[in-house]
């Protein structure tokens, strides 16, 4: 959050690459915890490339930083981090310098081009978006069919009492029995052999 990437050139410099600027504050738990999984993530690169020479690490830095950026988040997704941030394909930084240049080239043409990068990358992260509130949507299913539906017991079976024993302040197990089933009172409620009554 320097001064020079808060400066109107920068800004503007990003929004004709269809970059969106985003700041956060000096500490931002979120930020930091994803700043040290992407870390983590270049160190592996780092070592699997320099097989374990950290002596080697800050030559081959950049090439596992465009390793990493061109990943594929996932297997549902096409899209890499370079495709989502910049909202084109990985090139050279002598090609990305040089490949809008020509005589033609007008205001207008950047805000064309930097409107349709960014249409282009909105496009992308909403891909992104959906496929993850897809897998959600499917995790939150499966956590709803792993609920135990409640048993029904009958006159005679054995069962575990609940007592909530928070009130004493004394710490027991909150389960006692075994106990047997004397009477059916109701839908999930049963008298015990010691006369309780405890309902499911």
């Amino acid at each position: 959050n320097a001064s020079s990437f808060q400066s109107v050139h920068f800004r503007g410099w990003a929004a004709s690459w269809g970059c969106m600027m985003k700041y956060t504050p000096v500490y931002s738990a979120n930020r930091n915890g994803l700043l040290e999984r992407q870390h983590a993530v270049l160190k592996q690169v780092l070592k699997a490339m320099c097989k374990g020479n950290t002596d080697r690490w800050p030559l081959f830095l950049p090439y596992a930083q465009k390793r990493c950026n061109n990943r594929l988040l996932n297997d549902g997704c096409d899209y890499t981090p370079q495709q989502l941030f910049m909202g084109s394909t990985d090139a050279s930084s002598l090609g990305r310098r040089f490949e809008d240049i020509s005589d033609t080239i007008t205001a207008d043409t950047v805000k064309f081009e930097a409107k349709r990068r960014l249409s282009r990358r909105e496009a992308m992260v909403k891909e992104v978006h959906d496929a993850m509130e897809e897998a959600e949507a499917k995790v939150m299913l499966k956590a709803g069919d792993r609920i135990s539906k409640r048993r029904i017991f009958s006159v005679g079976q054995k069962v575990l009492k609940w007592t909530d024993n928070k009130s004493s302040g004394v710490l027991h197990p909150n389960w006692s029995g075994p106990l047997t089933i004397k009477e059916v009172l109701g839908t999930a409620t049963y008298r015990l052999s010691d006369d309780t009554v405890q309902a499911d």
